[in-house]
Protein backbone atom coordinates (compact mmCIF):
# COMPACT_ATOMS: atom_id res chain seq x y z
CA UNK A 1 0.00 0.00 0.00
CA UNK A 2 2.79 2.53 0.34
CA UNK A 3 3.34 4.99 -2.39
CA UNK A 4 -0.28 4.27 -2.82
CA UNK A 5 -2.86 6.92 -3.08
CA UNK A 6 -5.52 6.63 -0.19
CA UNK A 7 -8.38 8.20 0.52
CA UNK A 8 -6.75 10.01 3.42
CA UNK A 9 -4.67 11.82 1.31
CA UNK A 10 -7.76 14.81 1.08
CA UNK A 11 -7.80 14.71 4.84
CA UNK A 12 -4.44 15.30 4.72
CA UNK A 13 -4.02 18.56 2.26
CA UNK A 14 -7.09 19.63 4.40
CA UNK A 15 -5.06 19.53 7.40
CA UNK A 16 -7.33 17.33 9.39
CA UNK A 17 -4.80 14.75 9.07
CA UNK A 18 -1.07 14.57 8.85
CA UNK A 19 1.89 12.39 8.19
CA UNK A 20 1.37 10.42 11.58
CA UNK A 21 -1.51 8.48 9.88
CA UNK A 22 0.91 7.19 7.79
CA UNK A 23 1.66 4.49 10.45
CA UNK A 24 -1.95 3.42 10.57
CA UNK A 25 -2.22 3.37 6.64
CA UNK A 26 0.51 0.78 6.76
CA UNK A 27 -0.71 -1.00 9.87
CA UNK A 28 -4.83 -1.17 9.94
CA UNK A 29 -5.72 0.47 6.55
CA UNK A 30 -9.40 -0.71 7.35
CA UNK A 31 -9.86 1.51 10.10
CA UNK A 32 -7.61 4.53 8.56
CA UNK A 33 -10.27 3.77 5.87
CA UNK A 34 -13.17 3.76 8.29
CA UNK A 35 -12.13 7.40 9.74
CA UNK A 36 -11.52 8.88 6.63
CA UNK A 37 -15.06 7.98 5.41
CA UNK A 38 -16.84 9.42 8.58
CA UNK A 39 -14.91 12.60 7.94
CA UNK A 40 -15.69 12.74 4.96
CA UNK A 41 -19.11 12.06 5.53
CA UNK A 42 -19.00 15.33 7.99
CA UNK A 43 -17.62 17.12 6.15
CA UNK A 44 -20.46 16.53 3.33
CA UNK A 45 -22.81 17.38 5.52
CA UNK A 46 -20.74 20.73 6.74
CA UNK A 47 -23.65 21.05 9.45
CA UNK A 48 -20.93 23.73 10.99
CA UNK A 49 -19.19 26.70 9.50
CA UNK A 50 -15.92 25.28 8.03
CA UNK A 51 -14.15 28.18 9.69
CA UNK A 52 -15.78 27.31 13.28
CA UNK A 53 -14.57 23.26 12.53
CA UNK A 54 -11.16 25.06 12.27
CA UNK A 55 -10.99 26.91 14.93
CA UNK A 56 -12.53 23.94 17.38
CA UNK A 57 -9.49 21.81 16.34
CA UNK A 58 -6.85 24.19 16.63
CA UNK A 59 -8.23 24.55 20.15
CA UNK A 60 -8.03 21.25 20.63
CA UNK A 61 -4.45 21.13 19.44
CA UNK A 62 -3.74 24.21 21.57
CA UNK A 63 -5.08 22.92 24.70
CA UNK A 64 -2.90 22.33 27.62
CA UNK A 65 -4.15 19.16 28.34
CA UNK A 66 -2.90 18.36 24.42
CA UNK A 67 -0.66 20.08 23.04
CA UNK A 68 -0.30 19.25 19.63
CA UNK A 69 2.47 21.74 17.91
CA UNK A 70 2.03 20.29 14.37
CA UNK A 71 -1.75 20.36 14.39
CA UNK A 72 -1.83 23.94 16.12
CA UNK A 73 0.44 24.90 12.49
CA UNK A 74 -1.53 23.29 10.32
CA UNK A 75 -5.15 24.81 12.09
CA UNK A 76 -3.80 27.96 12.34
CA UNK A 77 -2.90 27.55 8.44
CA UNK A 78 -5.99 26.27 7.20
CA UNK A 79 -7.87 29.19 9.19
CA UNK A 80 -6.06 31.74 7.60
CA UNK A 81 -6.77 30.19 4.78
CA UNK A 82 -10.50 30.33 5.67
CA UNK A 83 -10.16 34.22 6.19
CA UNK A 84 -10.09 33.67 9.67
CA UNK A 85 -8.24 36.56 11.65
CA UNK A 86 -5.56 37.31 13.32
CA UNK A 87 -7.41 38.43 16.45
CA UNK A 88 -9.96 35.41 16.43
CA UNK A 89 -6.71 33.58 16.68
CA UNK A 90 -5.42 34.88 19.11
CA UNK A 91 -8.89 34.81 21.37
CA UNK A 92 -8.94 30.89 20.91
CA UNK A 93 -5.07 31.10 22.44
CA UNK A 94 -6.58 32.78 25.10
CA UNK A 95 -9.50 30.85 25.77
CA UNK A 96 -7.64 27.70 25.56
CA UNK A 97 -5.45 29.02 28.29
CA UNK A 98 -7.66 29.14 30.50
CA UNK A 99 -8.25 24.97 30.40
CA UNK A 100 -4.74 25.18 32.23
CA UNK A 101 -6.38 26.23 35.36
CA UNK A 102 -8.51 22.78 35.42
CA UNK A 103 -5.08 21.41 36.91
CA UNK A 104 -5.46 23.32 40.00
CA UNK A 105 -8.99 22.72 40.38
CA UNK A 106 -8.43 19.19 40.35
CA UNK A 107 -5.38 19.23 42.30
CA UNK A 108 -5.64 22.14 44.84
CA UNK A 109 -9.04 19.95 46.82
CA UNK A 110 -7.00 17.25 46.79
CA UNK A 111 -3.78 18.62 48.34
CA UNK A 112 -6.22 20.14 50.92
CA UNK A 113 -7.40 17.08 52.08
CA UNK A 114 -4.39 15.56 52.24
CA UNK A 115 -3.05 18.63 54.35
CA UNK A 116 -5.77 18.37 56.39
CA UNK A 117 -5.27 14.39 57.13
CA UNK A 118 -1.20 15.21 58.04
CA UNK A 119 -2.37 18.11 60.31
CA UNK A 120 -0.09 20.04 58.44
CA UNK A 121 -1.62 23.91 58.33
CA UNK A 122 -2.14 25.63 54.89
CA UNK A 123 -0.25 28.70 54.37
CA UNK A 124 -1.44 31.72 52.87
CA UNK A 125 0.03 34.69 50.90
CA UNK A 126 0.22 38.27 51.74
CA UNK A 127 -2.57 39.81 50.37
CA UNK A 128 -1.90 41.85 47.18
CA UNK A 129 -3.39 43.71 44.19
CA UNK A 130 -5.48 41.19 41.99
CA UNK A 131 -7.11 43.16 39.16
CA UNK A 132 -7.87 39.75 37.20
CA UNK A 133 -9.47 38.22 40.35
CA UNK A 134 -11.16 41.16 41.39
CA UNK A 135 -13.02 41.44 38.10
CA UNK A 136 -13.83 38.04 37.83
CA UNK A 137 -15.53 38.01 41.23
CA UNK A 138 -17.16 41.74 40.02
CA UNK A 139 -18.69 39.96 36.86
CA UNK A 140 -19.61 35.98 38.44
CA UNK A 141 -16.99 34.30 36.82
CA UNK A 142 -14.99 33.78 39.25
CA UNK A 143 -15.04 30.11 40.41
CA UNK A 144 -15.44 29.09 43.86
CA UNK A 145 -13.14 26.05 43.84
CA UNK A 146 -10.20 28.47 43.03
CA UNK A 147 -10.67 30.05 46.60
CA UNK A 148 -8.08 28.30 47.74
CA UNK A 149 -5.56 28.75 45.13
CA UNK A 150 -6.45 31.94 45.70
CA UNK A 151 -5.67 32.21 49.08
CA UNK A 152 -2.08 30.55 49.15
CA UNK A 153 -0.98 32.44 45.68
CA UNK A 154 -3.46 35.68 45.01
Amino acid sequence: MKNQPHDSDALKETGFLDTSIEFLIQNDPVWVQKLTDLVQNDQKNQPLDPRLVTLIRLCIDVTATHLYAEGVKQHVQAALKLGVTQAEIVEVFKLASIVGIHSCALGIPILVKELSLTRMPESQAKKTSTPVCDEMRKNGSFNPAWETLYLWDP
